[in-house]
C-alpha cells in the first residue's frame, strides 16, 4: 500500500469544484467520463499495480435541495439528509458509520454491502450540489467486490482530509 501523505510526494486531483491531494504513485483516470442530466463522473482514483482499491468522485445537482448547504446546516438538517441517504440506499443494507470534518465541511460516511462486501459512500452536499465518493475494492472478477479493510478506509479518509473547495 501507499504511503500515507505525509510521508511521500503527493499530486492534486483538482476538478473545477474541488481539489484533494492524493500520494504520487495513484492513478487518476479521467478517461470516459461522463455527463448526463444533473449528474457529473468527476473521475477514479486508485493505488498503482495490483490494489484493487478504487475511489470513484462524483457530482450530483438536487433541486429539492437547492437552498442546502451542510457546513452550514443545523441538527435536524444534518440528520435529515442522513436519513434520505440511507433510504436512497436501502437495498444496500445501508449503515451510518460517521461524519467527518474537514475543516467546516461534514462527509457523511455510509457503509454500504454489495453481495456481502462492504463498500463505502462518502458525501457532502452545497446548495443542491452533492460531491460523493464511491470508495469499493475489486473481487476476484470484474463484476464483484471484496470489501474495504479498515487500513483502506482510513488511506481514504486520509485523502479527503485535504479536500478543498474551489470557489
Amino acid at each position: 500500500m501507499a504511503a500515507a501523505l505525509g510521508e511521500g510526494a503527493t499530486q492534486t486531483f483538482e476538478t473545477k469544484h474541488f481539489k484533494m491531494t492524493v500520494p504520487a504513485d495513484w492513478v487518476i483516470d479521467r478517461s470516459n467520463l461522463k455527463h448526463k442530466d444533473s449528474h457529473w463522473e468527476l473521475g477514479y482514483l486508485y493505488p498503482p499495480g495490483d490494489s484493487t482499491l478504487c475511489v470513484y468522485a462524483d457530482l450530483r445537482y438536487y433541486d429539492n435541495w437547492s437552498d442546502i448547504s451542510l457546513w452550514k446546516a443545523d441538527e435536524a438538517t444534518m440528520d435529515e439528509y442522513k436519513r434520505v441517504l440511507l433510504e436512497d440506499c436501502e437495498s444496500y443494507s445501508a449503515e451510518f458509520v460517521e461524519t467527518i470534518y474537514v475543516g467546516r465541511i461534514p462527509f457523511i460516511v455510509i457503509k454500504l454491502y454489495d453481495n456481502g462486501s462492504a463498500v463505502y459512500w462518502i458525501e457532502t452536499m452545497t446548495n443542491g450540489y452533492a460531491v460523493g465518493f464511491e470508495c469499493y475494492a475489486l473481487g476476484d472478477t470484474a463484476d464483484s467486490y471484496r470489501s474495504v479493510t479498515q487500513e483502506e478506509y482510513e488511506q481514504i479518509i486520509d485523502i479527503l482530509s485535504t479536500f478543498e473547495p474551489i470557489i
